[in-house]
């Protein structure tokens, strides 16, 4: 793991952050919905452009094309889930993890 403190030297998007009424459930888990609340976070996460164009794209498993306008944070999400490529799972942050004594068993 590393650290690097600086300046960027252009200025890049800020990600949108999910809506708390996405990931905070009080009492007990309600995902009723889910889905219309995944899908407004699509939509502002298309309009900032942030996955637009190739090589912001993850490589799918299957070889599935998506365009720039179907391409969002769900489809990116899946393809790095569905991955097995060590650098897109980060297979060495559980390892870490154990190192620095944090209980994960």
């Amino acid at each position: 793991m590393g650290m690097c403190l600086g300046w960027p030297d252009q200025k890049n998007p800020v990600k949108p952050r999910m809506q708390p009424k996405i990931v905070i459930h009080r009492e007990k888990y309600d995902d009723s919905r889910l889905d219309a609340y995944l899908d407004e976070y699509e939509k502002i996460i298309q309009a900032t452009g942030l996955y637009d164009g190739p090589r912001r794209k993850a490589k799918s498993p299957t070889g599935k094309e998506v365009s720039d306008e179907d391409y969002s944070w769900c489809e990116h999400t899946s393809r790095r889930l569905a991955s097995t490529a060590p650098n897109v799972i980060r297979a060495h942050l559980k390892q870490f993890l154990l190192d620095k004594k944090f209980g994960l068993d």
